[in-house]
């Protein structure tokens, strides 16, 4: 039975129910509540029909989510499939703070740190 539920993993289920989200990106959240703000994960999700490919996405409550960058798509696949990172999210311990970064085009690019909560 293990390998069955190894492998028998359809889409997690969050505990959030999306009500019409608002949109917002990283660098929004990080001029409002700057570099020390911790938010929360309600969940993640992957947008499979950004102009830029798939990209990963958080919920941080029931009404706004983020688009995070696309070199964080991979790592937000992985945490859906694992069933410790969903519990974790589903039981308010799974948080993330903004940091910034440039680019090797000289711009601020705008990435994430993941946190554990309380």
């Amino acid at each position: 039975m293990a390998f069955a539920n190894k492998y028998n993993k359809g889409n997690p289920t969050f505990k959030v129910k999306l009500h019409e989200p608002a949109y917002t990106t990283l660098a929004d959240l990080h001029n409002e509540n700057g570099n020390d703000h911790v938010y929360p994960i309600a969940g993640l999700y992957i947008n499979t029909k950004g102009k830029y490919g798939p990209q990963g996405m958080i919920a941080i409550n029931d009404s706004l989510m983020v688009n995070l960058p696309s070199h964080l798509t991979e790592t937000v696949e992985e945490m859906r499939k694992d069933e410790e990172a969903v519990e974790a999210i589903n039981n308010g311990q799974a948080g993330f703070k903004i940091y910034l970064y440039q680019t090797k085009n000289g711009r601020t690019g705008y990435s994430v740190n993941w946190v554990d909560l309380d």
